[in-house]
């Protein structure tokens, strides 16, 4: 096994997918591959992958929140030796030479994740939603060597819709609009603000990523005491914000929140979760993120 690898850069939608069918055709150990299709659809992650033609192993980074996602096929030598070819201590894009900055600034209206990842030092890594037990062990060792302190959260569950049926879907969907009342609303960024100062997992950029979502209209919620909304449903300013729901940018929902002070009143997370299998979202598979931040000590 060569000690190093030198990852891939696949940036272009079409070259994604077209990695994503060889995947699929190849009936590999990959896991998460409704979450990768979201993920390239949107066109805002940029894969470091160990083989065009027969792909083991792929880093995905975020660029609004410059959040880490390991695909693999379960290959735990390849998956070692693409993550030991990193060198974690500086900004990522910095092990990447043939990475455009100004493009990606552009690409992203000049955003603090990608700044950040191309200083010479950094302090804090996140990876997310890591199915695979060892490959976190690795990651972790990995990362301590370079005198990061790393944090590994509990297992939690994800969670995905697969549109079989989409008129059944639909019918659910206006269903469910007949409980509507003109409370609803698109977060604005003051809303964000408020909405992520909640949120356990947030890191240095989920304040920016978050906008982004409420720019596209992929972050709503509910306000009480005559929130309410103008005629494109955007918040009018009043009323309460009580729970709401955040899609990033690979098109998971990440932050579905209820005030603790509201719970237990039909609108807290357990009622959302017991909606969200009402509509056909299903358990999939336990996963865990690790926190990295650096100790200088």
């Amino acid at each position: 096994m060569n000690s190093k690898i030198n990852l891939i850069i696949v940036k272009e939608k079409e070259e994604q997918f077209k990695i994503l069918e060889i995947i699929k055709k190849e009936g590999s150990k990959f896991s998460q591959l409704e979450r990768a299709e979201n993920e390239i659809k949107i066109g805002l992650s940029i894969w470091f992958v160990d083989d065009i033609k027969s792909p083991q192993f792929i880093i995905s980074f975020e660029l609004l929140d410059a959040l880490i996602k390991i695909y693999s096929n379960g290959n735990i030598e390849i998956a070692k030796t693409c993550l030991s070819s990193i060198d974690w201590r500086i900004g990522f894009f910095l092990n990447f030479p043939d990475i455009d900055k100004n493009e990606l600034l552009n690409k992203t209206n000049h955003n603090g994740a990608i700044k950040y990842h191309f200083q010479n030092k950094i302090e804090k890594l996140t990876f997310i939603e890591t199915p695979n037990k060892e490959i976190v062990k690795i990651i972790k060792k990995i990362l301590t060597k370079y005198k990061f302190k790393v944090f590994v959260s509990i297992e939690y569950s994800e969670y995905v819709l697969k549109i079989e049926n989409e008129d059944k879907l639909n019918e659910k969907i206006k269903e469910l609009e007949m409980n509507l009342d003109g409370n609803e609303i698109i977060l604005n960024y003051d809303d964000i603000e408020f909405a992520n100062s909640f949120w356990i997992y947030k890191g240095q950029f989920s304040t920016e990523e978050f906008k982004w979502s409420s720019d596209n209209g992929l972050a709503f919620g509910y306000k009480a005491n005559g929130g309410g909304s103008d005629g494109d449903g955007n918040s009018d300013g009043d009323g309460k914000l009580i729970c709401w729901n955040l899609i990033k940018s690979d098109g998971k929902t990440v932050h579905l929140f209820t005030l603790p002070e509201f719970r237990g009143k039909g609108e807290d997370n357990t009622a959302s979760q017991n909606l969200s299998l009402k509509l056909g979202f299903k358990k999939t598979l336990s996963v865990q993120s690790i926190e990295a931040q650096l100790n200088d000590i």
